[in-house]
């Protein structure tokens, strides 16, 4: 059938003058219809005057940017959200718990697991939160302070008592003047054993 001869799909009556594509589960569907039901569609009524005829006057509708499609962003802007970075280190220690009814009251060891979590609204230029070898560096300077110690004789922890909640929130502060102002501490956990652990949310 010739195109003069395709009748609307949607009146079904009428001639068919405009071909028009809209999407259907992200796929392209070619229509023709029929002046008067091309002006009742949204394409038709916020065409300039309404005035768009025949089969060439071809408009396609854009499909919708994919979740996480950066192509419509101006360029150099960055999306909003927060990203998020983790790392893990060790380091030894003995403490003994001041006040405690328990075998933890006496001296005793543990090698502690710490994962630190910080986070960013803003990128550097790199593209990067912090570099991984930068936060690593940091966490290690505040953890040197700590390894291989008897706890319960280094600040802060010869006036409070040294349990894994109070070491999490002393990593957390000192490693936070160690980081740019734009990034935050997030989370820092502490494992004392690998079934028992402790955290801290600024």
């Amino acid at each position: 059938m010739s195109e003069e001869g395709v009748t609307c799909a949607s009146c079904g009556e009428k001639r068919a003058t405009v071909r028009v594509t809209t999407f259907m589960d992200g796929r392209p569907v070619q229509q023709q219809l029929c002046h008067e039901c091309y002006r009742n569609t949204e394409e038709g009524a916020t065409a300039e005057g309404g005035a768009l005829t025949g089969l060439e006057a071809h408009r396609p509708t854009p499909m919708p940017a994919a979740p996480g499609d950066r192509r419509g962003a101006v360029a150099g802007e960055q999306p909003s959200g927060t990203y998020e970075l983790v790392i893990e280190d060790t380091f030894a220690a003995a403490h003994n718990l001041r006040g405690y009814k328990g075998d933890c009251e006496r001296l005793h060891g543990h090698n502690w697991r710490v994962e630190v979590r910080v986070s960013a609204d803003e990128l550097d230029e790199l593209g990067m939160v912090v570099d991984f070898r930068e936060l690593k560096a940091r966490l290690a300077e505040v953890l040197a302070g700590l390894d291989h110690t008897h706890l319960n004789e280094v600040q802060p922890f010869d006036k409070i008592n040294p349990t894994t909640e109070n070491i999490c929130r002393h990593i957390a502060e000192q490693l936070q003047e160690k980081l740019p102002r734009r990034v935050s501490i997030r989370r820092v956990s502490c494992w004392e054993s690998d079934a028992c652990g402790a955290s801290f949310v600024p």
